[in-house]
């Protein structure tokens, strides 16, 4: 069961895409997942002090290895 939806978002001038992470319960925006050239590769943080369990911290690492090639 999913408990996190992966919104994109304009990221203009960039050629990889940018998310945010809300709850699926009631939309609450609780981060983001967005691409960092230095470390070549998409990592995601959290916003406003929000805080994750496992599960919500593996549908994040679960999103993040399926898009690991998404950069162009």
């Amino acid at each position: 069961m999913a408990f996190l939806r992966f919104d994109p978002v304009a990221n203009p001038g960039n050629k990889t895409c940018r998310w945010l992470i809300l709850s699926m319960r009631d939309g609450q925006q609780l981060g983001y997942v967005e691409y960092r050239p230095t470390w070549r590769k998409y990592v995601w943080g959290s916003l406003n002090n929000a805080i994750f369990d496992s599960g919500c911290t593996q549908e994040i690492t679960n999103f993040l290895i399926a898009h690991k090639d998404d950069r162009q």
